[in-house]
């Protein structure tokens, strides 16, 4: 099925390969931008859209937390990939709990 947010999905990994493979800095210079510019809109998004006052919704917003600061952690020390898995891990499930309050 043809979705805003299959789409959306598609394009942000999309063009996250794409900054990858980019060898020339402007046009990754562009990608880069237009980038974060979807993020922020699919950001907004999210945020008008799914209720922010249950507890299943705090709890998969303190996991994505707590994901992304391992992930930095993780940039640094590569050891430390086993612990950010089982973080996004946590932090999917209750991302999909939230999910099904809203469907």
């Amino acid at each position: 099925m043809n979705t805003l947010g299959k789409n959306l999905s598609s394009m942000l990994v999309n063009m996250t390969d794409l900054i990858l493979q980019e060898t020339d800095v402007l046009r990754m210079k562009e990608l880069r931008k237009q980038h974060k510019e979807l993020s922020k809109q699919l950001q907004i998004l999210i945020d008008k859209t799914v209720p922010n006052d249950t507890a299943t919704y705090r709890q998969a917003t303190k996991a994505l937390l707590e994901a992304n600061e391992e992930m930095n952690v993780a940039k640094k020390d590569l050891g430390r990939v086993g612990k950010v898995i089982q973080k996004i891990a946590k932090a999917v499930d209750l991302v999909g709990r939230v999910l099904k309050t809203v469907i």
